[in-house]
């Protein structure tokens, strides 16, 4: 396993002052699983106190559990003292920690098998619970005994299955009858914790990982019309989201295919989504189940209304969902845009002082007459010009009396 020069250094320094230090968690199981690690920690037999002083530059991160951060050549790295936890009572972390001389220890504390392995350039792979053979069979396994991991962490459930999705593996089936026996646990886990394994889980590629999510009743407890609704319309949500893949909007649209669009965003904004999201959300919901725009007019109607990123986005998930081309719509859309042709009022050729000057038109008469003017243009752009629009309200050819 080839290390980053920050991450060797640090190693090396730790080693050369009698102390023992590995890359554990998920740097390691990546690079087992042929990727490239996104960043490193380092668990060592170092108090935190002795890392602060071995290197210049330092963030205590959160040196009660015994992190430290060492700044080093522009890369931040986590670096954590072997650790045991003490008691847990609100289902998500240990009320203290108890440090220790002891790797295995310290492994024996992490949710997953795949997750606890550790790895030093010299002394090669640490793996204590088979976690490089669970990898090979494509397993996700509690580390010792599951149901106490959950006890420990309930989020460790959903992150059991954001795992199995996110690399396509089995849940082992006392971790999963774990899962079942313990979902109630994670009713103590906030709504934002949730929401990003479950955003996570939906952005996987694997929707099949839903009928776990629905059958353990994993997000009845937190939020019990949210899984009856995931229950009751869950082969729909699952051949949806087959179709709409990484895509944040368009898996979040596909997930709620069979909600209107209120309902969605009230389901949202329980997750504590954020609201540029939720609105994109909505759209796409409001506006997938409606008719491709017919013609250019149609397209400058719907641009008039929902915008071009809007529209654009809209038509890419209704070819996902009906496999359906819409190029011609597309094209339409384009033609529009490489015209920078008028769709919406800001951009008449005339305002309402304009209009004013010359009518008695004022308050919800001349918003028709603007509204009006805007449907003109739809039709022929070409008349978007101060001129003609005026006489349009001057009554040439009976415009206002229609």
């Amino acid at each position: 396993m080839e290390l980053p020069r920050q991450v060797l250094n640090i190693l090396n320094k730790l080693n050369e002052n009698g102390r023992e230090a590995y890359v554990v968690g998920g740097c390691v199981r990546d690079f087992l699983l042929g990727k490239k690690p996104k960043d490193y920690d380092i668990a060592t037999s170092a108090l935190p106190l002795e890392v602060k002083r071995l290197f210049s530059k330092t963030v205590d991160t959160g040196i009660k559990h015994g992190t430290v951060t060492v700044l080093t050549q522009g890369v931040a790295i986590e670096v954590t003292t072997y650790r045991i936890d003490g008691k847990y009572t609100d289902n998500r972390r240990p009320e203290t920690v108890e440090f220790t001389a002891s790797l295995k220890e310290d492994l024996l504390r992490r949710d997953f098998t795949v997750n606890a392995i550790a790895y030093h350039p010299e002394l090669g792979f640490v793996d204590y619970f088979e976690g490089m053979s669970d990898l090979k069979q494509k397993i996700i396994r509690g580390v010792g005994n599951p149901a106490k991991r959950f006890d420990e962490d309930a989020l460790r459930m959903l992150r059991a299955l954001r795992f199995a999705a996110v690399l396509r593996f089995e849940i082992e089936n006392e971790t999963k009858k774990a899962i079942f026996q313990k979902a109630e646990l994670i009713k103590n886990i906030s709504a934002e914790r949730i929401r990003d394994e479950l955003l996570k889980i939906i952005t996987s590629g694997f929707p099949e990982i839903l009928n776990l999510l629905a059958g353990s009743a994993l997000l009845f407890y937190p939020m019990p019309k949210l899984h009856n609704y995931l229950e009751n319309n869950l082969e729909e949500i699952r051949k949806a989201l087959s179709k709409c893949q990484g895509e944040l909007a368009h898996c979040l649209a596909a997930f709620f295919i069979k909600s209107d669009a209120k309902t969605a965003q009230t389901f949202m904004l329980e997750l504590r989504m954020d609201k540029k999201t939720v609105n994109e959300v909505a759209t796409l919901l409001k506006w997938v189940n409606e008719p491709a725009a017919e013609d250019m007019y149609q397209t400058r109607k719907m641009l008039s209304k929902i915008g071009h990123d809007a529209l654009r986005s809209v038509y890419i998930l209704k070819e996902k969902l009906s496999g359906v081309s819409l190029a011609e719509n597309f094209k339409m859309l384009n033609t529009v845009l490489e015209n920078n042709e008028c769709c919406l009022l800001k951009d008449l050729a005339v305002s309402g002082n304009d209009i004013m000057e010359v009518s008695h038109l004022k308050g919800k008469q001349l918003g028709e007459a603007l509204e009006k003017l805007l449907d003109c243009v739809h039709k022929n752009p070409a008349e978007n010009t101060k001129e003609i629009l005026l006489r349009k309200v001057c009554n040439e050819g009976g415009f206002m009396l229609d």
